[in-house]
């Protein structure tokens, strides 16, 4: 059967989701083209692969910062799709640095992609621009007047009216996935993403409440959920999507049965070998001790990402995987706890620390 090569402009090739994706289109014979800031790393992270093209650019910058040389050359070969993954994911900054990339970065890559006349730009964006206010996750557009979480949400979601506002000039869809863990078979993951750093810190407060000989008290109530989804699972919905996503379609990229935030919980202490604590539907400020103080402050950006119920809808996405005979994954115990495996050292596993 002969395969369609196609063209792909990627964003963001040098992150988590960006890399995973790409070794993707690499592996199934397609030409990725992306704009980076250091072709350097770019080329260590792929092998110099001859089917990568790596530009200097800055997506702050109209058109990239591509020279007119560079614009014209990539007008000279049609390109099929524009994936704009590349985003600032990191909490706690200020608003107006979530505007400047994830808004205005987001408006010069379809202002580039109009330029070179791209038909399909793909945008992805995170299931969390729900905002506060709902409990149930649909796949349409949310409200830009929604209370959001932080200053990160709210820029996804002004991001994504935009991506919209484009559909006159090409074909535009976006997905929103939820909370990125590791590999579904391997667990590997970016060191950098969210369940990494709990484990992290669990790990400290596993230490400091130890030293201290006192019980931790976790608080969970018993119905939340963590909606978490495997990197390779947000991959197979992103390539599904090449072909057969529809213009002005969103598609939740979710968990339709998050693990408990308490089988969470004990999944990590277990691992851990932590065994001083106690689970909580609820714990007063003024009771804390010194161990649960700590915690919960460097937790407090994850926090409404950890105690909520929440459900999304996903008919657009399962009916996008029948099209490639794929079904949406089921996030099992295994699974889940061969990811955190994947994150805590041999030692832990088998002795105190």
């Amino acid at each position: 059967m002969e395969v369609f090569v196609m063209k792909v402009f990627v964003t963001g090739v040098t992150g988590f989701v960006g890399g995973e994706f790409t070794k993707k289109l690499l592996q199934e014979g397609h030409e990725v083209i992306s704009v980076v800031r250091n072709i350097e790393k770019a080329e260590a992270q792929f092998s110099k692969s001859s089917t990568i093209t790596f530009l200097t650019g800055d997506l702050h910058e109209p058109s990239f910062g591509l020279s007119n040389k560079k614009l014209h050359d990539l007008m000279n070969g049609p390109i099929d799709a524009m994936y704009h993954i590349a985003g600032q994911v990191q909490f706690g900054l200020e608003y107006s640095e979530y505007l400047k990339t994830n808004y205005s970065g987001t408006k010069n890559a379809l202002d580039l992609a109009k330029l070179l006349e791209i038909k399909n730009f793909k945008y992805v964006s995170t299931a969390f621009t729900l905002g506060l206010s709902n409990s149930i996750g649909k796949e349409e557009l949310y409200s830009k007047e929604t209370n959001f979480n932080n200053a990160y949400e709210k820029s996804k979601c002004m991001a994504e009216h935009l991506v919209m506002s484009y559909s006159t000039y090409f074909s535009v869809s976006i997905y929103r996935p939820s909370v990125i863990i590791g590999d579904s078979k391997t667990g590997e993951a970016n060191s950098d993403f969210t369940l990494n750093s709990f484990i992290k810190i669990i790990r400290l407060i596993k230490k400091l409440s130890e030293s201290k000989n006192e019980s931790f008290r976790f608080i969970a109530p018993r119905s939340s959920t963590v909606n978490v989804v495997p990197v390779d699972y947000v991959v197979a919905v992103l390539f599904a999507g090449l072909e057969d996503d529809e213009n002005q379609t969103i598609y939740h990229i979710t968990n339709s049965h998050p693990p408990s935030y308490r089988k969470s919980i004990r999944l990590i202490t277990d691992m851990l070998n932590f065994d001083q604590f106690t689970i909580v539907n609820d714990l007063k400020i003024e009771s804390m001790n010194q161990s649960e103080t700590l915690f919960y402050d460097k937790i407090s950006t994850l926090k409404n990402y950890l105690v909520r119920q929440l459900t999304f809808h996903n008919e657009n996405t399962i009916k996008l995987l029948s099209c490639s005979n794929l079904k949406e994954l089921d996030v099992s115990d295994e699974i889940l706890s061969t990811i955190i495996h994947a994150r805590i050292p041999t030692k832990l596993t088998t002795e105190k620390v």
